[in-house]
């Protein structure tokens, strides 16, 4: 038997699930009847209060689960939007029902006796069970003529989606897109933080003492105090959690105050920083275009730059140390092979530097291939069945019962 899910919606498994009781203590939904009225229609199309309250269910249940099997409060129900989510979720069935009923779909009376023979909570001894199917549906207070409409609705809305996921990508363009995909830049690159070079200012040791016996300068220095041993609790409580970060302890105030002094001169020092950068900007860069390894090196080491020879870059992912590089000009290098130019990287806060060393073509398999393309189709059917939505949104006249969300 097919799986059951890809026969009913949620709301119509959980009907033959067994009887329903919703209890509404924590959704707070009143002035419907749980069985009678709409909450909203969608050209015409009614959402019924019984279907809204079962997707509701749905989805608080599965909220409960997220939470350990904790019911959430009212306060957690509107904060997650879990009303307006259901509802939203509905409306979208319903534009796709429609679209479905636009392309003249349908479901012949043997093919709805067929997919009810074929549920196993209507059966004995592997068998259609009449009597249990009209009691199971009577506990719930639903009419054959009604479930069987419920199935109608649900295989036009299968063969719908079945329809929109029978298209694949070619395999071509499937190679094509993968091959792009794994394509790998070879380069070296290098770039810093310009703020982070303040530290690397020459700063008399007169003018540092001169700050500190300054009682005018007594506040800012306490200040920075309670910044530096902010940051080390922080970076400690890091260190509970990650290996890699190291903890430190917190220095008495007399013992980093000369520092902390420094690096507060340092970061007013706007006019040495300025020239500081444009002469590293101006030795990185004649390092870089003339293949000068050792003089990077050098320079990275005394700056504490951010440096690596064989930095790979993905076509979709430009980007080194978090900085964005020019699309146009790293693009150019792969396609020309060009070994010798420099792509430069130089905003108000970063500088980075980019040289191609080689690049390096990906190994398409053929199962890895397959896989592709066959998963080409769900994608392409969940992008369709968006874009139908996202059109019936626009074109279609959408009414809701405004006490809905109350």
């Amino acid at each position: 038997m097919k799986n059951v899910s890809n026969k009913l919606s949620y709301f119509a498994v959980s009907i033959i699930m067994g009887a329903i009781i919703i209890s509404f203590v924590l959704t707070g939904f009143t002035g419907l009847g749980s069985n009678a009225g709409e909450v909203a229609s969608v050209d015409g199309t009614p959402i019924t209060a019984r279907e809204y309250n079962q997707a509701l269910q749905f989805n608080l249940d599965r909220y409960a689960q997220m939470f350990g099997g904790k019911s959430l409060t009212n306060a957690q129900i509107k904060q997650f939007k879990i009303k307006e989510s259901t509802l939203d979720s509905l409306i979208g069935q319903k534009h796709m029902l429609n679209f479905a009923n636009e392309l003249k779909f349908d479901a012949g009376k043997e093919h709805i006796k067929e997919e009810i023979k074929n549920y196993e909570y209507f059966q004995t001894g592997g068998k259609l069970d009449v009597n249990k199917y009209k009691n199971l549906l009577q506990a719930n207070r639903l009419s054959p003529a009604k479930f069987e409409e419920d199935i109608i609705n649900q295989i036009k809305s299968n063969r719908l989606q079945n329809l929109l996921s029978s298209i694949q990508d070619s395999k071509s363009a499937t190679e094509n897109i993968m091959k792009l995909r794994e394509f790998k830049l070879i380069t070296t690159a290098v770039s810093f933080e310009k703020e982070a070079l303040t530290e690397f200012i020459p700063v008399d040791k007169k003018k540092v003492t001169e700050f500190i016996n300054d009682k005018g300068k007594e506040a800012i220095l306490k200040s920075l105090y309670r910044t530096y041993e902010s940051e080390i609790n922080t970076k400690n409580q890091m260190a509970k959690n990650d290996k890699k970060v190291k903890a430190e302890k917190v220095l008495a105030f007399d013992k980093v105050k000369k520092d902390l002094a420094k690096k507060h001169i340092q970061k007013t020092m706007r006019t040495e920083l300025t020239t500081l950068t444009e002469d590293l900007k101006k030795n990185l860069s004649a390092a870089m275009e003339s293949g000068n390894s050792r003089e990077l090196k050098k320079l990275a080491k005394r700056y504490n730059l951010n440096l690596n020879e064989k930095y790979e870059m993905g076509l979709f992912n430009l980007r080194y140390e978090n900085i964005e590089i020019k699309q146009d000009e790293i693009l150019n290098l792969a396609k020309n092979k060009d070994t010798k130019t420099v792509v430069t990287v130089d905003n108000p806060n970063n500088f980075a530097l980019i040289k191609l060393v080689s690049t390096k073509k990906a190994n398409i398999e053929d199962e890895a291939l397959k896989t592709a393309i066959k998963g080409s189709t769900a994608r392409n059917g969940q992008i369709l069945r968006n874009s139908i939505i996202d059109y019936k949104n626009k074109t279609s006249k959408v009414l809701t019962n405004p006490n809905i969300f109350l």
